[in-house]
């Protein structure tokens, strides 16, 4: 059976029921899931050292390999149930926030942790906008140093179409 962050299910809202949809290929937490028009996306996120949570205090492994970023994106195609590897992020990528524009098939990917840098000790924030543009080849990525880490964001309702919003923490 897949692992509890490699398995995806779908709630119907209206029959109030959970159902499975498949598993990640690769087992996944912190990450973004976001729908583009018939797709669902899984975006970055990380995954545990094996020993992390070692009764064994001498197996437990340094801060810097506790935490192992995600550095891809999967997609899950209508009618399917399997989820499959779409591309490389641009940079690793965990803990943040996405929305997706159907108009122009692109989603944003708000600040959020990197990789672990020795020189802090620390698995430091982003201020990048990853832009990931969805077109017939797969996926393109690039990035702008434009945003703030841990944002939290969301579409536009309710005629204020054409904008994203972004609360900064």
């Amino acid at each position: 059976p897949p692992s509890r962050s490699q398995s995806v299910e779908v709630y119907d809202i209206e029959n109030d029921s959970w159902e499975y949809s498949g598993s990640l290929n690769s087992a996944r937490a912190d990450k973004a899931l976001v729908q583009l028009n018939d797709h669902i996306y899984a975006v970055g996120g990380e995954t545990s050292h094996p020993q992390q949570c070692s009764e064994d205090p001498s197996l437990i492994p340094p801060l810097s390999a506790q935490s192992i970023a995600v550095d891809d994106v999967e997609v899950l195609r209508p009618g399917k149930r399997k989820w499959q590897v779409l591309a490389d992020l641009p940079s690793f990528r965990f803990r943040f926030s996405a929305a997706a524009w159907p108009d122009t098939g692109t989603i944003y990917a708000f600040g959020g942790q990197t990789a672990f840098d020795a020189d802090c000790n620390c698995f430091p924030t982003s201020n990048e906008v990853v832009v990931l543009k969805v077109g017939s080849r797969g996926l393109d990525g690039s990035s702008s140093p434009s945003a703030r880490a841990g944002a939290g964001i969301a579409l536009a309702v309710a005629g204020l179409s054409g904008a994203l919003w972004t609360t900064l923490m």
